[in-house]
């Protein structure tokens, strides 16, 4: 027979047994005593850890789906149990299984923790950070400042609201939303020529949002007339001729403008033509004046020829 070795003389006792053992318990008072009582504890292995564990992809965009893997060997009777926050204790349990694999879908930069349970016995835990690149938002506006320019005048072009993600960027276009890029950044100085419709969006490996469009109202500039001419340039006192622009071009909101003495003199009309009747010689002076520019001045002169009078002595006697 088997002799028993005392481990210890307590109400209870803590063991760590490394094989199958039955262990005995009786009451002993001196040549007298109980019955024994038994109890086995089996032993069924070592709970193996869950080896490496990785996740791809990794980084992943929000709300993307993130495969979690480990390289570890489930004892019999074991699973699988997935964590957040921490391991075990004061952790939250995401999940539980038998698959050496477990999805998840993080919103934020998470660590993601993995132990192995068999028959209430746990392995160390093995963990891993899933980071989270942020998707983009679309701007609530885009600015111009200012929205009307005269040609060859700049413009600043900026957002309100909005967020570039993880890794974005501002975008600029003309044309349409992703037409022709003109410009990176959250502003950009243009100098269109003609009214523009500008578009802005951020672009990035997580997503690109929607445009955000204003358009610049670009006011032409007036441009020098080749010549001004008067139709005919010799007339006889009392008669009309007709001043006339030629070539050239108005900008927005001007107008043609004439003048005597110099082109800063008496204004005497507007208009492509305008016809007059000087009683002299007389030099008219034309040019375009709008809001964006004034033009250079050109002239053109009228000859005036006087009307011959009768001699007063024959005209006395012709009555």
């Amino acid at each position: 027979m088997r002799k028993c070795i005392s481990i210890g003389n307590s109400d209870t006792i803590s063991v760590s047994p490394f094989a199958t053992t039955i262990y005995y318990v009786r009451e002993e008072n001196g040549i007298c005593g109980s019955n024994c009582i038994s109890h086995t504890i089996i032993i069924i292995g070592s709970v193996s850890g869950p080896g490496t564990v990785t996740a791809y992809p990794n980084p992943v965009c929000s709300t993307q789906a993130s495969s979690i893997s480990l390289t570890g060997t489930l004892s019999i009777g074991g699973e699988w149990l997935w964590y957040s926050g921490s391991c075990g204790t004061g952790g939250t349990l995401i999940g539980t299984g038998y698959v050496n694999s477990f999805t998840v879908y993080p919103t934020i930069a998470t660590t993601y923790y993995v132990r192995q349970d068999s028959s209430g016995y746990h392995s160390g835990c093995g963990a891993v950070l899933i980071n989270v690149n942020t998707l983009s938002v679309q701007a609530t506006s885009l600015t111009t400042t200012p929205a009307t320019i005269c040609q060859g005048a700049s413009v600043v072009l900026g957002i309100t609201g909005g967020t570039a993600g993880t890794g974005a960027s501002w975008k600029w276009y003309t044309g349409s939303c992703g037409g022709s890029l003109i410009a990176t950044g959250i502003s950009t100085v243009q100098y269109p020529t003609v009214t523009t419709t500008y578009f802005v969006r951020a672009e990035g490996s997580c997503n690109s949002t929607l445009c955000s469009t204003n358009t610049v109202t670009v006011n032409i500039l007036s441009v020098n007339p080749t010549s001004v001419s008067a139709l005919p340039s010799t007339i006889c006192t009392g008669d009309m001729t007709t001043l006339n622009v030629n070539g050239g071009s108005l900008g927005t909101g001007a107008v043609w403008k004439w003048y005597t003495g110099s082109c800063n003199g008496t204004n005497i009309g507007t208009g492509t033509t305008f016809s007059v009747s000087p009683s002299v010689n007389t030099t008219f002076y034309l040019r375009a004046e709008g809001s964006c520019n004034t033009a250079s001045c050109f002239n053109t002169a009228v000859t005036v020829n006087t009307l011959s009078v009768a001699p007063a002595q024959l005209h006395q006697l012709l009555q």
